[in-house]
């Protein structure tokens, strides 16, 4: 083990939706730390603290080792970090453990029966950005509709999901604006 094991890897200590990314599903990282993952500076600095399972426990929180900015970050789940901690400080870490559970579940979902072979990174994006209840309205008017071919499906989804994601002014788009190489 290289560092620190923590309870729940699918959502980091510092608020990344590990479970909803595409570098997890690839099984190119197991998750915030997850047995054999190397430790960073937030779980060296969590340890430190007491051993919090996320920054949002800490007395410092939100603080400077945290840093991101968020428009210009291509990692598209950094951009509801300190929303998403912000959510689980005030529903508690077993009550948004199991939002996000659900979360995955659809993205299992939308994964096995709504892909058609280019929506693995939109589909991620969706669920890691959308709120709840407006990915199971989504998902319920998904399953009402009686389309039969996989490129129906997903254009259907990914309709649905844009209409969602304007109303809360969400863009479902990486970022790209990487900061120029000085």
């Amino acid at each position: 083990m290289k560092g620190k094991v923590r309870k729940y890897p699918m959502f980091s200590l510092c608020g990344l939706a590990c479970g909803c990314c595409t570098l997890y599903l690839g099984g190119h990282c197991p998750g915030c730390g997850a047995p054999g993952k190397s430790m960073c500076r937030l779980l060296k600095c969590a340890e430190e603290q007491g051993n919090l399972e996320y920054c949002c426990q800490c007395q410092n929180y939100p603080c400077e080792k945290m840093a991101c900015t968020e428009d210009t970050v291509s990692f598209v789940t950094c951009r509801h970090r300190l929303k998403d901690l912000d959510e689980l400080k005030r529903v508690g870490a077993d009550v948004f453990e199991a939002q996000m559970e659900k979360k995955r579940t659809i993205l299992k979902e939308l994964l096995e029966h709504y892909n058609d072979g280019r929506r693995k990174s939109f589909y991620c994006l969706a669920v890691t950005l959308l709120p709840l209840a407006d990915l199971q309205v989504c998902m319920s008017q998904l399953a009402n509709a009686s389309l039969t071919s996989v490129q129906e499906k997903a254009k259907l989804a990914v309709d649905l999901f844009q209409q969602a994601a304007k109303k809360h002014g969400i863009l479902l788009k990486r970022n790209i604006n990487k900061p120029a190489r000085g």
